[in-house]
């Protein structure tokens, strides 16, 4: 009777495994990047956890010796005070533009995506004066500088996707009509 359990169940996992390879891009690492399946521990059908090749750069270095973590991006956004969640279009573009695909100027320089910048500051002189540790000065410049990325994405996604404000439009107004029915 074990194998007459296990056997769906490991087919069920493999079709779930083959939905997830075909969406690679609804998994993506902090800097937009899609996370490549490169193998996983134990048999494929079995495990979880996925494997990937460690890529770091100097941001990663100074986030893993700061002990500075990032919040993942969520799905759901709010467009004028109504929030709604992604559908995987728009979902995948968000996560590029948060990562390193939108282009923007700091302090007159040349615009780069938010890795880049990252990368360019975390070796300056100025940032390495900054206080070492997840509450420190390094941790602030780089949360700081991920909010400002990730409200230019927004709005550059509400650009691209006009119909997320006119969604938010009538989910705002449905609202108000229904309090005013109570």
């Amino acid at each position: 009777h074990v194998v007459g359990t296990v056997l769906p169940v490991a087919r069920s996992r493999r079709a779930a495994d083959q939905r997830r390879r075909d969406h690679a891009l609804s998994r993506a690492g902090i800097w937009g990047e899609p996370i490549a399946k490169e193998g996983s521990l134990g048999p494929d059908w079995i495990s979880p956890l996925w494997v990937g090749s460690d890529k770091s750069s100097p941001i990663d270095k100074v986030m893993t010796e700061n002990h500075i973590g990032m919040r993942n991006l969520s799905r759901t956004i709010s467009i004028g005070g109504v929030s709604m969640k992604l559908d995987d279009d728009k979902w995948e573009r968000y996560q590029k533009l948060c990562g390193n695909e939108l282009k923007l100027p700091y302090n007159g320089g040349k615009p780069k995506g938010l890795k880049d910048q990252l990368n360019y500051q975390v070796q300056t002189k100025e940032f390495n004066m900054l206080s070492d540790g997840p509450d420190g000065g390094k941790a602030a410049f780089i949360n700081n500088m991920v909010s400002k990325y990730r409200d230019a994405a927004r709005s550059k996604l509400r650009e691209e996707y006009r119909e997320l404000d006119s969604i938010a439009k009538e989910t705002s107004v449905l609202r108000r009509v229904q309090m005013l029915k109570q």
